[in-house]
């Protein structure tokens, strides 16, 4: 008997607890995000018990706690906040700072402008999860990934260096791509108009064919000049 009335206490005790549930997981409104913004531009983005207490004071909100107003302005609400997805250069600077300074996630946000702690948090385990999965070919544990993390994030930071390495080469390819042109122009933007072509006379001696009704006009102006030709 004692032990039907403690399976009936613990059933009650977890219906309890989905209510309470169901009641933090409603959705915000128009009017609690109106109010929090007003409440963020009065108070700043630190007082968040305060901002949950004039809620109900200023607003007559219930149900919301300092936590809640902090993750639905940081997450939703600022204006400040990067929802695009994560840039090389963010993800270099959060794996790399998380190798001096570990988990502090607010002092990691300071690095990277527009994630919030949360985000970052959220980017860097998921990242580390998919590359568990790459060294090992399995789903990982959190025991797992705790006992493997520093393997993981060298293998994220080799390779985000390699990549930021190609791109490095890739921008210097097309640098001297641009150079190259502008040095040697394609003879076809030397001709002006009609029968008329106007060249350097740098290039006069030159083992050049044109058509024999076409007038060749020589000018000393510098090759390297690429404006001349136009």
């Amino acid at each position: 008997m004692v032990i039907k009335i403690q399976k009936m206490t613990k059933k009650r005790t977890k219906n309890t607890k989905k209510e309470s549930s169901g009641q933090k997981r409603r959705p915000w409104t128009p009017k609690e995000d109106a109010a929090i913004r007003g409440l963020v531009s009065e108070n700043g983005v630190k007082q968040w018990t305060l901002i949950a207490e004039n809620l109900y004071k200023k607003y007559n909100i219930t149900g919301r706690s300092g936590k809640q107003c902090r993750e639905r302005w940081h997450n939703h609400l600022n204006s400040g906040i990067i929802k695009q997805p994560w840039a090389l250069e963010e993800e270099y600077t959060l794996f790399l700072n998380h190798q001096k300074i570990g988990n502090k996630w607010a002092e990691i946000s300071h690095e990277i402008p527009g994630r919030t702690d949360n985000s970052i948090k959220n980017h860097f385990y998921s990242t580390v999860r998919k590359y568990y999965r790459k060294l090992y070919g399995k789903e990982g544990t959190s025991e797992d990934l705790k006992n493997n993390l520093k393997q993981i994030t060298d293998s994220v930071l080799d390779n985000l260096n390699s990549e930021r390495q190609n791109l490095i080469n890739e921008e210097k390819l097309t640098s001297d791509s641009i150079e190259d042109t502008q040095i040697f122009p394609d003879f076809s933007d030397m001709i002006i108009t009609g029968q008329h072509i106007k060249m350097s006379q740098d290039w006069a001696y030159q083992d050049l064919s044109f058509d024999m009704d076409q007038e060749v006009l020589i000018y000393p102006i510098s090759p390297y000049d690429n404006s001349q030709f136009f």
